[in-house]
């Protein structure tokens, strides 16, 4: 994996600025992996991106995720605090070979969601077709009592079947938070979009970067290249200086 810098961090902030999110994210595990191909992480399902995405935030912050969000009960502010669970890349037994679903006289062949799939979402604004067209990606085969039929063709009833699996193939996909609000008791589970939360991270990294730079530029006249091959706690130091 590329050496996570503090120039490495703006290059990367800088990059992704302008791209859609799921663009970025695939884009964030290309950058920490410069041998491998952009095109061929499109395969990987999107469970398998956000482990790496968790792996290349581990090394940029650490494994502990801190937050907070809003009691959908009382709207109260919760603290959202937890380490998610890091597993294998390999895939699980329903990824590598999912079992057809039938519904009626319906049958169909089925595949996990890949990132090549949420990419080709890009510019579509409407959430309903959005979810049929993801639903129609992984459709490999429909037939109807035998007879050949269109992914878009395949009833709501067995669509929805097919969502489920598709979760259940991927559990790495769509983390969820299991929580407890302090002032109204309610418990939820809350979702947890790693690719989201990294890239805020990033930006704010990033801004505190060029904070810095900024300030220790002004007062000692130093290049940008300077002052960020230099540890954080130089680079601390001297702005307390500054400060002083």
């Amino acid at each position: 994996m590329r050496a996570l810098s503090a120039a490495g961090v703006l290059e990367l902030w800088e990059w992704g600025g302008g791209l859609s999110p799921a663009r970025r994210a695939l884009g964030t595990v290309a950058w920490a992996h410069p041998t491998v191909e952009l095109h061929d992480l499109e395969s990987w399902t999107v469970g398998r991106r956000d482990a790496a995405l968790l792996d290349v935030r581990r090394r940029l912050f650490g494994g502990q995720i801190a937050g907070a969000v809003a009691c959908p009960q009382c709207a109260e502010t919760v603290d959202l605090e937890f380490e998610p669970d890091q597993d294998s890349d390999q895939p699980t037994e329903g990824q590598a070979n999912p079992v057809p679903l039938t519904w009626g006289e319906w049958r169909v062949r089925w595949r996990p969601l890949t990132c090549g799939d949420l990419l080709s979402l890009e510019g579509v604004v409407d959430r309903d077709g959005a979810r049929r067209r993801l639903a129609a990606a992984c459709v490999v085969e429909a037939t109807c009592d035998g007879r050949p039929a269109s992914p878009d063709e395949v009833p709501a009833e067995l669509e929805a079947l097919l969502s489920a699996a598709v979760a259940a193939a991927d559990p790495r996909a769509g983390w969820r938070v299991g929580l407890t609000c302090p002032a109204c008791g309610h418990g939820w589970e809350a979702p947890f979009d790693v690719a989201a939360f990294l890239w805020s991270e990033i930006e704010t990294q990033a801004r505190r970067l060029l904070d810095e730079v900024h300030r220790l530029a002004r007062g000692y006249g130093w290049s940008e290249v300077d002052i960020l091959a230099m540890t954080p706690l130089r680079r601390w130091a001297y702005l307390e200086l500054l400060g002083g």
